[in-house]
């Protein structure tokens, strides 16, 4: 019984974990089968069991190597050199990003987080003129004053708040949703700034796929190398895709940190949409 049993539960673990290794342009049922890697690992036990208790050696074989792929992905080895200690002070940031779904989100809610928190810069998502007008009534004026926004009906507006001096620098070129850039003021008296892109990339669903990529790409060419660089929002991706590790090499990003929603200090977010990336010279945490 276990020998027959290994096929339905090994063979989904199998394809999944194919579709994860090999650096293809998956379609869109591969890619979203890919957000799923993290809880392949349960699976994937469950078939070296019944490998072990069916004697089969190839089943052994295959469920280990499988068991073994689900534990490298879910806890890659840092092989990395650790960073160098940025010279001069150090300037801590709390950041926080949201996706307000549609607008639709509790403004009282984020605001009572960001004062909870004392979060430093707030993008937010699905940001629309309705949601903006609940945000000011909530009070989040108060607690972050300076702001980027680009307030638009549905999906495509995106705002950053800050208790930093805020100027907006352009938006990100060839995107459905808006993604604007910033320069944020330290205010640490060496004049430092911090570029800030707020992110919200297509979801990878129906016909939405190359413009998936497409955004990714695009925010990975956001990062020309100016100074430090804060990319915060919904990337509609984790870190199994393919296409987000390709923007965490072009941005640099692999060396310097990454994090995921919903709030918590860092992981990975089991709704497949990873927070930021941030550099090394910039103690942050995400919410």
């Amino acid at each position: 019984m276990c020998r027959w049993l290994f096929i339905p539960v090994v063979l989904p673990v199998a394809a999944v974990s194919a579709v994860r290794a090999v650096p293809a342009d998956w379609p869109v049922l591969g890619v979203q089968l890919v957000a799923f890697t993290p809880w392949l690992t349960v699976p994937a036990a469950a078939g070296l069991l019944l490998a072990f208790l069916g004697r089969r050696r190839w089943q052994q074989v295959l469920a280990a190597s499988l068991l073994g792929c689900q534990a490298f992905w879910l806890f890659p080895l840092d092989v990395r050199e650790p960073a160098a200690a940025a010279a001069g002070r150090q300037v801590s940031l709390v950041t926080m990003s949201i996706n307000a779904e549609l607008g639709g989100a509790d403004a009282g809610g984020i605001v009572d987080l960001v004062r909870e928190r004392h979060v430093d810069l707030l993008a937010v998502e699905e940001y629309t003129p309705q949601l903006s007008r609940k945000l000011a009534a909530a009070g989040l004026d108060g607690l972050l004053p300076h702001r980027v926004a680009h307030p638009r009906d549905g999906a495509g507006g995106t705002a950053i708040y800050s208790s930093f001096s805020l100027k907006e620098t352009g938006v990100l070129p060839g995107t459905q949703f808006t993604m604007p850039v910033a320069r944020l003021d330290l205010g640490d008296g060496s004049g430092t700034t911090l570029r800030v892109v707020a992110v919200h990339t297509l979801a990878p669903v129906g016909d939405g796929l190359r413009q998936w990529r497409s955004d990714l790409a695009t925010v990975a060419r956001a990062d020309n190398g100016s100074g430090p660089l804060l990319m915060a929002g919904d990337f509609n991706a984790t870190y199994d895709h393919r296409e987000f590790r390709a923007l965490l090499a072009g941005t640099g990003a692999a060396a310097r940190w990454w994090t995921s929603l919903p709030p918590r200090p860092a992981g990975w977010c089991p709704r497949g949409q990873c927070a930021g990336t941030a550099c090394p010279e910039l103690p942050w945490t995400t919410w």
